[in-house]
């Protein structure tokens, strides 16, 4: 009786783990297709002028001309930066200079010193973006020959691990910055903040709110979401690529030896 009961338990426990096995063995088969998804969802920011599908036979495949918009929503995304740039320096001009507003000072310094970095990194990718796409499929080609060659469960865990920090990094930010301007439509980071009346010292001092400012407070919460998709976009896309063609040239090294 005592092995009836305990036999699906034990059934289901070795199944759990065969699962884990299995899952662990996939991500660590390959690269490819894991930064893969994470260059699609950073590409479709726009924060550069192309766009990254994936391919199964490839990894992935480059678009300079995916949508008709798509130089026009690039072109976006950088006013999107410059506008929330100029908002922060409105702040600083007000805060600066006065006493006991130093914390205030502090966080402006953060937010413009970020979006100059993203803006000029921005400005940089765009310039070379032929060599980001062509640096995008020698990795994939390298890898491909790799796997010709007999690599096989090569992946580090390690950059498995990033990858996927990487995946929620870019979905989770802009989330959370959006439902933060939904949440404090006052704060720096918030087109709003600027524009509103009843916006003082970073709070809203309204008794209440109209539609047309709820308009406003949704359309600036998506801009300030977007913000930090580009952000986070660009910030990956300048570490992932060169970082899978370093773990790819110890991959091929190893094949090349044996």
């Amino acid at each position: 009786m005592s092995f009836q009961t305990n036999f699906p338990r034990n059934q289901f426990i070795s199944k759990v783990r065969s699962q884990i096995i299995n899952s662990v063995a996939q991500l660590r088969s390959s690269y490819m297709f894991k930064i893969s998804d994470v260059l699609c969802l950073v590409t479709w920011s726009h924060i550069l002028n192309l766009l990254v599908t994936k391919n199964p036979s490839t990894g992935l495949s480059i678009h300079e001309k995916y949508h008709p918009f798509q130089n026009l929503v690039h072109k976006a995304a950088l006013v999107n930066v410059v506008v929330h740039l100029f908002t922060y320096f409105v702040h600083w001009h007000t805060f600066h200079g006065v006493e006991g507003e130093e914390w205030r000072l502090v966080m402006l310094c953060y937010f413009i010193g970020m979006g100059l970095l993203i803006f000029f990194g921005s400005l940089v990718l765009y310039w070379r973006e032929g060599e980001a796409a062509a640096l995008m499929k020698i990795n994939c080609r390298v890898e491909l020959l790799c796997q010709r060659e007999g690599a096989v469960n090569y992946a580090e865990l390690i950059v498995v691990l990033v990858c996927l920090s990487a995946y929620i990094a870019t979905t989770g930010i802009p989330i959370a910055m959006f439902l933060l301007s939904l949440w404090k439509p006052c704060m720096p980071q918030t087109i709003p903040s600027i524009l509103l009346t009843q916006c003082a010292n970073w709070e809203y001092e309204g008794s209440t709110v109209t539609p047309l400012v709820r308009i406003i407070i949704l359309i600036a919460a998506v801009t300030s979401g977007y913000l930090r998709w580009c952000q986070a976009s660009a910030v990956i896309i300048v570490l992932i690529l060169p970082a899978h063609s370093a773990v790819l040239s110890s991959v091929y090294f190893n094949v090349i030896t044996k």
